[in-house]
């Protein structure tokens, strides 16, 4: 049986989950799970354990650095790599994410191969 690596992608814009939707879900043993807001992230994060969560920045009700926090002190999904997704670009924010427990940084507007060639090595084969 082939394995499946799930991917929960928290982000408030529709545009965003649905082409991170259409692009990754078209990879061969890859499952997107959405969230339109942290809140309902870290919900579906702690109950389904996904193999990789990809955090929009700004969101409303609680930022991606605070889903980061939570998600990095919860021992159910503290080993679940997490990479932001923001318009925020700078040495500083990169530097405050990682402070947040974030493995790596995707800037938008989002390059769907790039981001792809960049979390292969979490995407089970």
């Amino acid at each position: 049986m082939d394995s499946v690596t799930e991917i929960l992608c928290i982000d408030d814009d529709p545009v965003t989950l649905a082409l991170l939707e259409a692009k990754l879900g078209m990879v061969k043993g890859i499952r997107i799970l959405t969230a339109t807001d942290g809140v309902s992230g870290i919900k579906i994060a702690t109950k389904r354990k996904p193999d990789i969560i990809l955090i929009d920045w700004e969101m409303p009700k609680m930022s991606g650095l605070d889903v980061a926090s939570e998600l990095r002190s919860n021992p159910k999904t503290t080993w679940i790599p997490r990479f932001m997704l923001t318009g925020r670009s700078k040495m500083k924010d990169m530097e405050r994410a990682a402070e947040h427990g974030i493995e790596g940084y995707f800037s938008k507007p989002i390059n769907l191969d790039f981001i792809l060639r960049r979390l292969n090595k979490f995407i089970s084969k």
